[in-house]
């Protein structure tokens, strides 16, 4: 009736001049509720969202909500999926939840053309070393880059500390070799070389010694 839409225009319009968050979330959702079209359903939840997380404070609500978003939202509104999941991962890195951030991004991989799927890599793996503690995870993910763009020089001298932290040798000569291919700057290479020289003598010293075959 267009009584009624005119009277919740007007409400809508005093709830925002008074700055009535809670009350704008409820009429939002109303809206929602009733909104035929899922395209203008999916913005008028995309603020709700917004309001949840910024004004009310009610994060968890918020990410269910976003969640929801991410999740349906792509057929009806592909660039409110797209902004729901933005704000997820910022929200689950804000909250330290860790290992529902690296499902999320690990799930993001199937469907990230391959520059997208770099970048998620090097996202997982700086989750996985820094804030998981999971070395193993963190090398699976650089690894993958490095033989997508064996000339990021950065992936391999991260993927070198690890395995010197893991006293993985063989891998870490191969991973400053694969730096040497790079052709790193004149001083960077000289360190490389002369680790490179020192692994292949420790190499040779331990094949050498009383208890070699």
């Amino acid at each position: 009736h267009p009584d009624c839409g005119e009277a919740t225009e007007g409400l809508e319009q005093a709830l925002r001049s008074s700055h009535d968050s809670a009350g704008l979330v409820e009429l939002l959702e109303r809206r929602a509720q009733d909104e035929p079209d899922p395209a203008a359903r999916a913005h008028l939840d995309l603020e709700r969202a917004a309001l949840l997380e910024e004004s009310i404070g009610d994060e968890p609500a918020a990410l269910a909500l976003l969640t929801q978003l991410a999740d349906v939202a792509p057929e009806a509104e592909p660039a409110v999926a797209a902004l729901a999941a933005v704000r997820i991962e910022r929200l689950l890195e804000r909250r330290g939840e860790w290992p529902a951030l690296r499902a999320r991004l690990e799930r993001a991989l199937e469907d990230g053309d391959e520059t997208d799927r770099l970048t998620l890599r090097e996202r997982l793996a700086g989750v996985c070393r820094d804030r998981l503690g999971d070395r193993e995870g963190a090398i699976a993910h650089l690894e993958a880059i490095g033989a997508a763009a064996p000339d990021r020089g950065d992936v391999w001298c991260g993927l070198a500390s690890l395995y010197e932290e893991l006293d993985r040798r063989d891998d870490l000569l191969r991973t400053i070799e694969a730096e040497l291919a790079t052709h790193p700057a004149a001083d960077r290479a000289l360190v490389l070389h002369a680790r490179a020289a020192r692994l292949c003598a420790e190499r040779a010293s331990a094949s050498s010694g009383p208890d070699a075959d």
